[in-house]
C-alpha cells in the first residue's frame, strides 16, 4: 500500500504500477508528485510504455499522454507517434498540439514516419508537419506536393505552417484552378491572407494538466479483493477507510470483512468512517451481531444523529418492523435528517413510504429531491415519472433523473417496444451522451427482464469455464434492483473495463459483471 503522503519519496515507476492495479487514485496529488521529479517519471514513463502490465486493470494511456505532455521532452516523442500510428487519418488535436510543442525534436521522426507509411495515410502526417512551424526544407518540399495533388488540404496545411515563403506557390495553384471550383478557390484565397498577415510563431507552453484531475481519489475499491479492502480499511488514511467501507455497499461479502467492519464501526476514531461502516453493515444485516449493531446505535440518541441515521440505511436492508417505521418517521420530520430518512425509505422497498416522495421531490434539500429521485427508480413509482422531466435540465440530478424516468414511466415493455421508448427519452433529454445512453438502456434492460424477456442492449456472453469462487462474493444472493440507480455506482474507469460493467452478471448471481466475473 502506497499512502498519498509517500508519494514524494515513492519511485514513480511503483507509482504508476500501483495506479495501473487501482491502488492508487489519478488525482492531483500523484499527478503533482510525478510531475515534481520529471528526471524520475521521464524513464518510469518509457517503462510503462515499453513493457505494459498484462494484468493491468486500469489502462493509463491517457495519463501517460498528460504527464508526457506536461513535461513536453523529447522522450515521448515514440509514445506520440504510436497513438499516431493507431489511426493517421484521425489525429486528435491535442496529439497534434503535443508534437508542435516539441518543434524541431519532433520534425525528423514524423519525416521518418511519413515516409514509412502507405500515401493515403502518409498525407495526413504532413498535416502534423504543418502544425510544427519548424522551418525545415523537406517539410516545404511535403507541403507543396500535397497543395498540387490536393489544393484544398494543402492549403489548409500551408496556412498553418504558417511560411510566406510558400505563397507564389499558392497563388499559382489559385490561378490554376477553374472558376466552378468555389471551395477550393475559397481555401486558397484564405490561405493567402493567412501567409500575408502572419506573425512570428508563438511558442507552444505545455498545458496545466493539474487542474483537470480531482484534488483527491480513492482507490478503485470496487474492483480490489477482499483482503486488499481490509488493509485499506486499516490503513492510516482516513479518507481511504472511509470509501472503502462505502464500496461495500450494495454488495454482500464474507465473514473476514464484516468482521473488520464490526470493528471499524465501533471503535475507528473518524466518525464519517464509523458511518460509512454503519451503512454498508446492512448488506450483512442477516448477521445477527450486526442487526443488534445497527438497531442500538439508531435507538440511542446518544450516538448523535448522522450516525444514528447512518445506521437507519444500513437497518433498511432488514425486514421493516414497527420501530424502524417510526424511527423512518422522526428522521424524516427533521430537515437536518431528511435525506438519510428517505434514502431508508427507498432502500426499505416499503410501499408506505412512496407518498412521501412526491413531497421530497420539492424539498429545499439538494440531497433529499436526489435521494427521492432515486427512490422513483428503485420501486418503481410510475405516477411520479413526469416529475422527473424538468430535472434532466440539472446538471446535479441528470444521471439519476434519466434512469429513474427509464425505469418507472408507464410504458408497455417488449424486445420491440423498449427501441421507441429509448428514442422518446432521447428526445425528451435533448441528446444522451454515451454515458446517460449507458444509464437508460441499462433501466430498460432491468425491466425487460422483470418482464422475463432477455436483456437487449447489454447482454454479455456466458464463460461457462469461469470459477466464480475466485471472485470472493456471494453469489447466492440476487442485488435488489433497486439498487442499480447510477448514483449508487462507483466511479468508471479509463477503458479498464470494456462494455457492460455494469450489466446484470451474465453468469446469474444477480450481481453487477464488474463485482462479479468482470473481476
Amino acid at each position: 500500500m502506497i499512502l498519498p503522503s509517500q508519494y514524494g519519496t515513492t519511485p514513480p515507476i511503483e507509482l504508476l504500477r500501483h495506479a495501473e492495479q487501482g491502488l492508487i487514485g489519478l488525482d492531483q496529488r500523484l499527478i503533482g508528485s510525478l510531475l515534481a521529479r520529471p528526471e524520475a517519471t521521464l524513464p518510469a514513463l518509457d517503462i510503462l510504455v515499453s513493457k505494459p502490465d498484462p494484468d493491468r486493470l486500469v489502462d493509463l494511456t491517457d495519463q501517460v499522454f498528460d504527464l508526457y505532455r506536461a513535461l513536453n521532452a523529447p522522450a515521448a516523442i515514440p509514445f506520440y507517434l504510436s497513438l499516431l500510428l493507431e489511426d493517421p487519418t484521425d489525429v486528435a488535436d491535442e496529439l497534434v498540439e503535443a508534437l508542435a510543442a516539441l518543434g524541431d525534436a519532433a520534425v525528423d521522426p514524423l519525416l521518418e514516419l511519413h515516409d514509412s507509411l502507405p500515401p493515403e495515410d502518409a498525407a495526413d502526417i504532413v498535416f502534423v508537419l504543418a502544425a510544427t512551424g519548424v522551418r525545415h526544407p523537406r517539410v516545404a518540399e511535403l507541403l507543396l506536393a500535397s497543395l498540387a495533388a490536393d489544393p484544398y488540404e494543402g492549403s489548409l496545411s500551408i496556412g498553418l505552417y504558417g511560411d510566406r515563403s510558400l505563397a507564389p506557390a499558392v497563388r499559382a495553384a489559385l490561378d490554376a484552378l477553374p472558376a466552378d471550383a468555389a471551395e477550393e478557390r475559397k481555401a486558397l484565397k484564405d490561405c493567402i491572407e493567412t501567409l500575408d498577415a502572419a506573425e512570428p510563431r508563438i511558442t507552444v507552453e505545455p498545458p496545466d494538466i493539474l487542474s483537470t484531475y480531482p484534488e483527491a481519489a480513492s482507490p478503485l475499491f470496487d474492483y480490489l479483493d477482499n483482503q486488499q479492502i481490509i488493509e485499506f480499511l486499516r490503513c492510516p488514511e482516513a479518507a481511504y477507510r472511509h470509501d472503502a467501507a462505502m464500496s461495500l455497499m450494495d454488495t454482500q461479502y464474507p465473514e473476514p470483512l464484516v468482521e473488520v467492519m464490526l470493528e471499524v464501526a465501533q471503535s475507528d476514531p473518524d466518525e464519517q468512517v464509523r458511518q460509512a461502516a454503519m451503512r454498508a453493515l446492512g448488506e450483512s444485516i442477516e448477521d445477527k451481531r450486526v442487526l443488534e449493531l445497527l438497531s442500538a446505535t439508531v435507538a440511542d440518541p446518544s450516538a448523535g444523529s448522522q450516525l444514528r441515521t447512518a445506521a437507519l440505511v444500513g437497518l433498511a436492508q432488514a425486514p421493516s418492523d414497527e420501530a424502524f417505521r417510526n424511527h423512518v418517521l422522526k428522521f424524516f420530520s427533521e430537515t437536518s435528517t431528511r435525506a438519510a430518512a428517505v434514502e431508508a425509505m427507498w432502500r426499505s422497498g416499503e410501499e408506505i413510504y412512496v407518498p412521501s416522495f412526491r413531497t421530497a421531490l420539492h424539498d429545499s434539500d439538494g440531497e433529499v429531491r436526489l435521494q427521492a429521485v432515486r427512490g422513483v427508480g428503485a420501486f418503481p413509482i410510475p405516477a411520479l415519472a413526469i416529475e422527473m422531466i424538468p430535472m434532466f435540465s440539472d446538471e446535479e440530478m441528470r444521471q439519476d433523473a434519466l434512469y429513474a424516468y427509464a425505469s418507472s414511466v408507464n410504458a408497455k415493455i417488449t424486445p420491440k417496444s423498449v427501441h421507441r421508448l429509448l428514442e422518446e427519452i432521447e428526445k425528451k433529454a435533448g441528446n444522451l451522451s454515451q454515458e446517460e445512453m449507458e444509464i437508460v438502456t441499462e433501466a430498460l434492460d432491468r425491466r425487460l427482464e422483470i418482464e422475463g424477456y432477455d436483456p437487449i442492449f447489454h447482454a454479455a456472453p456466458v464463460d461457462e469455464d469461469h470459477d466464480h469462487s475466485e471472485c470472493g462474493h456471494d453469489h447466492s444472493q440476487d442485488l435488489n434492483p433497486a439498487l442499480v440507480a447510477p448514483g449508487v455506482q462507483p466511479q468508471s474507469l479509463n477503458g479498464a473495463v470494456k462494455a457492460g460493467r455494469n450489466d446484470p452478471c451474465p453468469c446469474g448471481s444477480g450481481k453487477k459483471y464488474k463485482k462479479c466475473c468482470g473481476q
